[in-house]
């Protein structure tokens, strides 16, 4: 629905993602690669809000109002995925609406809360484990800076998600 869409920069979430994609620009052409990998997992999260915000400018009242209340939802879940008690009820009661009315706003997005969560946590350490800079740090201690503090369960997930233990992924990455 985007294609060949022009987005001005002079209004709305435009006005802020352009200049901010110019410096990026700079900043990655003169940095680190490191750097560059983790600046443009940032710069895609922030392109998916801004094409997210011009697909809900064509939707209806009660449908703009859902998507913003996800939006914000997956923006404080980001937050706070470092905290091992994260769950949906916890995630629900921050937001003052009820669990049921939770995972209805992740069905919409195909998937569910614990889901969602799980990826979000799995690829942050996927993201850390494959970062020379913290070369310094252990797997298991990655895994907790993401809210995954049980060892066995974080390899076992994690090995399921991409096929290859942590160890295996930061090995074969670096």
């Amino acid at each position: 629905q985007l294609t060949a869409t022009a987005i001005s920069g002079r209004d709305g979430l435009g006005s802020v993602v352009s200049p901010f994609l110019a410096e990026i620009a700079d900043l990655v052409s003169a940095g680190e690669p490191a750097l560059s990998a983790r600046l443009g997992v940032n710069v895609t999260d922030l392109l998916s809000t801004l094409f997210r915000e011009r697909l809900q400018l064509g939707s209806g009242e009660p449908e703009r109002a859902r998507n913003a209340r996800l939006l914000a939802v997956q923006a404080w879940i980001d937050r706070h995925l470092d905290q091992p008690d994260l769950t949906p009820e916890t995630v629900a009661v921050a937001h003052h609406i009820s669990v049921r009315y939770l995972y209805r706003l992740f069905e919409a997005e195909g998937t569910t809360v614990a889901r969602w969560i799980r990826e979000r946590r799995l690829d942050g350490c996927r993201r850390e484990l494959a970062d020379p800079s913290l070369g310094h740090l252990g797997v298991s201690a990655i895994a907790a800076r993401w809210g995954l503090p049980d060892a066995a369960s974080f390899s076992r997930s994690f090995r399921a998600a991409y096929g290859m233990s942590p160890r295996e992924y930061r090995a074969h990455t670096q």
